[in-house]
């Protein structure tokens, strides 16, 4: 179920940010941003999947075999955020499209793919809490409201597409849900490095950016 509606919500909102496309006439191609698709799918793939062997090395160093059978699942969703931007900047610089205004389109309609997600770790009963609360569930309806943030902020014209703003909030509100969602998470599924809570640090470091973008925005008077 999880991949069912991973994959129906994916192909959903990239019709959607097609319409946005031809809807404002905004600077990049329907071909370059299909181009841009292909090559984020394939980043987030390996990202997600390399995230996710590095967070349980433990078991994959004694099963190296198991590395690339992606049917047993296994995919972090940092790997895929970290490796998908790589690919946006290198495809953006390359064509000479605004990156900022990729990640507006493409982080616009995330949140709707993350709850999809949820709800089929849900389904498939996955990511429970040691005490047995269903975090993907909490982690859902968190991402519902930023997605109606974003929405609203849309329909009053204040989120300027390819301005950056969606980015630097996605960023910020993403690492204050998994700040808020780790302590509530079952230990077997955090990613623990010597000793330091990875996801706290990246949750942090998506904040921090998200933060320092929107000052940026504010200080060159992007309204």
């Amino acid at each position: 179920m999880y991949g069912f509606l991973i994959g129906i919500s994916t192909i959903i909102s990239l019709l959607f940010i097609e319409n946005l496309i031809k809807k404002h006439k905004l600077k990049i191609s329907i071909n370059d941003f299909w181009n841009i698709i292909l090559m984020v799918i394939l980043a987030a793939i390996i990202g997600a999947r390399l995230y996710h062997v590095l967070d349980q090395w433990d078991h994959y160093a004694l099963n190296p075999y198991q590395i690339l059978n992606l049917k047993a699942g296994g995919f972090g969703i940092f790997g895929a955020i970290i490796f998908s931007i790589g690919a946006i900047y290198l495809y953006s610089k390359a064509k000479k499209i605004s990156f900022l205004l990729i990640t507006d389109l493409l982080l616009f309609y995330t949140p709707l793919v993350q709850i999809a997600g949820r709800l089929g770790n849900l389904f498939n009963n996955e990511l429970y809490s040691k005490n047995g609360f269903p975090t993907s569930l909490l982690e859902a309806i968190l991402n519902i409201l930023v997605f109606s943030v974003f929405s609203r902020l849309y329909q009053i014209n204040k989120l300027d597409l390819g301005k950056g703003k969606i980015t630097a909030l996605f960023l910020i509100f993403y690492g204050i849900i998994r700040i808020f969602i780790e302590p509530f998470r079952n230990p077997q599924f955090s990613f623990i490095l010597n000793g330091l809570n990875i996801t706290y640090l990246m949750s942090s470091g998506f904040i921090i950016i998200g933060l320092v973008l929107l000052l940026k925005l504010k200080f060159i008077n992007i309204k």
